[in-house]
């Protein structure tokens, strides 16, 4: 099995919904990323609007980073709508893809946009991607409601297979199918890949799994097993928003796929594994420190380490035995 890449977007889907973290931790969490030889991130959203103000430092931010790309980083934006494309563009210069959200499901597009529907969506598309070819970037489609919608009853694979088809034909080489509100299941992704698979397919094919029902690390490692080209994660599985259609948003984690519980996996092999998962495990703590985030049941806090040599009286015993 090929290794998909790690599209790592802690510091913009983890933090939507999250406290403003300092600009220094921030290039300081993209320093770690890096030696753990992840090497793809997304960092900022427009527009910068004020709605989110975790994101007010995001200029600064790419200008901090510069000296990341010229060492391998790839810097990608999001924009939301055509307010956010409109002033991504203006900064296309600072990082080298821009990542913008359509959606399967009319319904949840109204839901995100407004009056809005798939025709609205494709004419947005085709006018961004000569912008961005002129500007040097690669333009990702983030295509919604992939694997459901929760405000729309049912889904078939084929709706998602149409809307692949359409963006190929309009010319977009790199497509990422979301799970919006975490209703994909490992069936339903291995049943819709595969019918992407049939072509045509884009050059570079993403997933996005929220893990509402906690089901993003299975999906994402099927996906992997079907030859998806990346994954997007975040540390501690950090991400979502308190969307009014759940029925206590409040209490909905709809993270997305921890990236240190993913990353392990496909990296299995690999000669230097064993620090590499280790530095990762490492930044997921600080991490969690950093931002007072409680994420028990992580993998980096399961992460074994050697009980001193001694007799038993040294040490904790455990009376779980099995």
């Amino acid at each position: 099995m090929k290794a998909p890449d790690i599209y790592e977007l802690t510091l913009r889907d983890g933090l939507m919904a999250r406290p403003t973290l300092d600009r220094g931790m921030k290039v300081d969490l993209i320093k770690r990323l890096l030696q753990c030889s992840i090497t793809k991130f997304e960092v900022i959203r427009f527009p910068l609007d004020g709605k989110y103000p975790q994101f007010d430092d995001g200029l600064a931010l790419l200008k901090d980073l510069q000296s990341f790309r010229a060492h391998g980083a790839v810097i990608a934006a999001f924009a939301m709508g055509e307010p956010g494309i409109d002033e991504a563009l203006k900064f296309a210069h600072l990082f080298d893809e821009l990542h913008i959200p359509c959606f399967v499901s009319d319904e949840y597009a109204t839901y995100a946009f407004g009056d809005w529907c798939w025709d609205k969506s494709l004419k947005v598309i085709e006018k961004t991607a000569p912008l961005c070819r002129k500007s040097g970037i690669k333009l990702t489609v983030g295509l919604g409601t992939s694997f459901g919608c929760p405000l729309r009853m049912g889904h078939k694979p084929e709706w998602t297979l149409e809307k692949v088809r359409d963006l190929t034909q309009a010319g977009i080489t790199t497509i990422m199918i979301g799970d919006t509100a975490g209703t994909a299941t490992p069936d339903l992704v291995r049943k819709t890949l595969d019918s992407i698979n049939c072509g045509p397919k884009p050059e570079t094919l993403r997933v996005h799994f929220h893990n509402t029902f906690g089901r993003a690390l299975m999906n994402s490692w099927v996906a992997a097993e079907m030859g998806v080209d990346g994954i997007d994660t975040s540390l501690l599985g950090l991400g979502g928003e308190p969307h009014p259609y759940f029925i206590s948003p409040n209490q909905v984690d709809n993270g997305n796929c921890a990236t240190e519980e993913l990353f392990p996996l496909i990296v299995e092999g690999r000669a230097n594994r064993t620090p590499l998962v280790s530095s990762l495990y490492d930044t997921a703590r600080w991490l969690s420190n950093t931002v007072k985030e409680a994420a028990p049941g992580h993998a980096c806090f399961a992460q074994f380490i050697p009980l001193p040599q001694g007799g038993s009286n040294e040490i904790s015993q455990g009376t779980h035995r099995h």
